[in-house]
Formats: structure tokens, C-alpha cells, sequence
């Protein structure tokens, strides 16, 4: 058996399953709340493993380094049991009727819609904007229909 795949066997079998963002302004933070409730040092030991992206801590927590975008479907689908996520990813993943939201943490990270045009542009409405661009259609598209 590969070591991958006995990570892989070892995460499934731990009782309790968290996603985290493999890499992004997210993951420090996620692993700073978690050190905080368990009381180890788990950026050490992710440091320590790699690319690997599912290990376990002392056989009770699994934890899934994942993409910012597939951490709402992880925890929809029930394949974790908890993940730390933007909210703004919650709403794009169109889960957030799927999802319990326990707690919302804004000290750091917190973000706002806007609406951006050139300075030179003189638009009387936001009807007359004919091109968005956006990482965010879900989003986008509610924020239009709201206007």
C-alpha cells in the first residue's frame, strides 16, 4: 500500500473530518483556529507531510487540504464534517441551503461587493453596464437583480 493511500485509509477512519484550503489566504487562518480548539500544532505537522492532502492527527482528526471552490461540496456531500471556507465560496457553490454556517469569523479576511467602473465612464444606471467580469457569476448575478 502506497503511502497515499494509507493516508487516505487513515483519514477515513478518524471520527471527525475537516476541509481546509490546501493553499491560500485561508489556510493559516483555518489552521490558527484549529490549533486554537485542539490545542496542537498542526502547521508543523502539515509542513511536515508535504503535498500529501489527507492526514490525521493522533488518529482522531482527519484533515482534507483542499481547493477553495470544492470545500462547500465536501461538506454538502457529507465526505467531511466540517470545513472553513470564504462565505463568498458558500454562495458561488450555489450549497448554502445544504450548509449549517456555525460561525462566521470577520477579523480577518472580510470583504465587500462593489460595483467598479473607469473614472472616466459617466453611467446613470447600472443598466447601461453591458460587460462584467467576475470571479463570482452567482454573486454578481444577485447583486444585479437586487439593483
Amino acid at each position: 500500500m502506497s503511502e497515499s493511500d494509507l493516508s487516505i485509509e487513515l483519514f477515513q477512519k478518524t471520527p471527525f473530518k475537516f476541509a481546509l484550503q490546501k493553499n491560500g489566504e485561508l489556510t493559516q487562518i483555518s489552521l490558527s483556529v484549529l490549533e486554537n480548539a485542539t490545542n496542537l500544532n498542526l502547521k508543523e505537522r502539515i509542513d511536515s507531510v508535504g503535498r500529501r492532502l489527507f492526514f490525521t492527527i493522533q488518529n482522531e482528526i482527519g484533515i482534507a487540504l483542499a481547493r477553495n471552490k470544492a470545500i462547500s461540496q465536501l461538506v454538502a456531500s457529507g465526505s467531511v464534517d466540517a470545513g472553513i471556507v470564504g462565505l463568498d465560496q458558500v454562495y458561488e457553490s450555489g450549497l448554502k441551503d445544504q450548509l449549517l454556517i456555525l460561525r462566521e469569523f470577520k477579523e480577518v479576511g472580510e470583504w465587500d461587493i462593489v460595483l467598479a467602473t473607469p473614472e472616466d465612464r459617466n453611467f446613470a444606471s447600472i443598466s447601461e453596464i453591458l460587460v462584467v467580469a467576475t470571479q463570482y457569476p452567482v454573486i454578481a448575478q444577485a447583486f444585479f437583480c437586487f439593483n
